[in-house]
């Protein structure tokens, strides 16, 4: 598993409410092997600090986001054509790519990004970062919460399946 090490730290300590909400211990009973990192690379398409992942291929980079928990990370994959980007919980709402922030996001999903942010201050700065980020023609990025970005992204990929 590849992770940051506050974010290691973070999930095994689980030393607040919101830690062990976040992170149970169920979900390393099987004895993970982890793989962290506490300081990434060079950057990459404006954003900070990119990593290569260890034992992965070039092609996939993380892209370090804190503020939704410590360590989150965005992850970046090649695809030969494009770049994909999951976002994971960086953003919860699709109008934050076009935005920057949060004023098209419905209020529900606002407060709950909001109360369940590590730093929500950081949370609004990768808003704007992945706004600029999406302005690149050859990136495309989701988030782990937007059921309609991930329709898309599924219709496009039958598409062009379809297509060949």
């Amino acid at each position: 598993m590849h992770v940051h090490a506050g974010e290691k730290r973070a999930a095994l300590a689980r030393a607040s409410l919101n830690a062990r909400q976040r992170y149970r211990s169920t979900q390393f009973a099987h004895g993970p092997a982890w793989e962290t990192y506490d300081a990434f690379g060079e950057p990459w398409k404006g954003m900070p600090a990119v990593r290569q992942l260890a034992g992965l291929p070039p092609e996939i980079l993380a892209l370090p986001m804190p503020g939704h928990s410590v360590g989150h990370a965005a992850i970046a994959v090649d695809t030969g054509r494009t770049w994909l980007v999951h976002a994971g919980d960086a953003y919860f709402h699709r109008s934050v790519l076009d935005r920057g922030d949060t004023s098209g996001m419905p209020w529900a999903l606002r407060g709950v990004e909001r109360f369940i942010a590590f730093d929500y201050h950081r949370v609004r700065e990768n808003h704007a970062t992945l706004a600029d980020l999406a302005k690149h023609a050859d990136v495309t990025i989701f988030s782990a919460h937007d059921t309609v970005e991930f329709d898309r992204l599924r219709t496009t990929r039958l598409r062009r399946d379809v297509c060949r």
